[in-house]
C-alpha cells in the first residue's frame, strides 16, 4: 500500500518557562469553517499531574497562527486526553477522562512522580490531594462529554 501524504511539523504551544506550562496528548480536528482546532490535556506541572485540564487552542486553517488555550475542563481531578470530533453542521462533540487521586500512590505512578518532581512540586501535589474529598472526587470522576453546535464558539 502507497501513501502520499502531505505533512508539515508544527509547534502549536510551548511554554517550557511556565510553571504549568505542559501541555500533551494532543488531538486535532479540521472545523467547518477552515479553522483548526487542536485539543489536548495542558497547563499542567508534566506528564502526571493532578492540575490537568482539557484545553482547547483554534488556529487559523493553515496552522500558522494559533490563539490562547482555552480551558474546557479543569475538575479537581486529572482531566487527560481531551479530544474533539467534528460532527458537521457546527457540531462538535470533546471527550476526556480523568483518574482518581490514589492511582497517583499506586506503583509505577507513585515511583515516577517521586523521581521526577521537584520538592516543592511534590509538596504542592500532596496538599491539592489532600484539598478532594471523598464526595467531590466521586463527583468529579470519570469519562465525560460535551458538545458544540456553533463550531466550538459554546460547549
Amino acid at each position: 500500500m502507497k501513501y502520499d501524504i502531505q505533512a508539515q511539523h508544527s509547534t502549536v504551544i510551548s511554554r517550557p518557562d511556565d510553571k504549568f506550562g505542559f501541555f500533551g496528548f494532543p488531538n486535532i480536528t479540521k472545523l467547518d469553517d477552515g479553522r483548526l482546532l487542536v485539543s489536548c490535556s495542558g497547563l499542567r506541572l508534566q506528564h502526571m499531574c493532578p492540575f490537568g485540564k482539557a484545553v482547547l487552542l483554534y488556529g487559523a486553517p493553515d496552522g500558522s497562527k494559533w490563539g490562547l488555550p482555552q480551558v474546557l475542563r479543569d475538575s479537581h481531578l486529572d482531566d487527560r486526553d481531551c479530544s474533539v470530533l467534528n460532527m458537521g453542521g457546527g457540531k462538535l462533540m470533546a471527550a476526556w477522562f480523568n483518574w482518581k487521586k490514589d492511582l497517583y500512590f499506586k506503583r509505577p505512578f507513585y515511583k515516577l512522580l517521586n523521581d521526577t518532581s521537584s520538592s516543592e512540586d511534590f509538596l504542592m501535589m500532596a496538599a491539592h490531594f489532600r484539598s478532594v474529598d471523598a464526595e467531590t472526587e466521586a463527583k468529579d470522576y470519570g469519562s465525560w462529554v460535551c458538545m458544540s453546535y456553533d463550531n466550538g464558539m459554546t460547549w
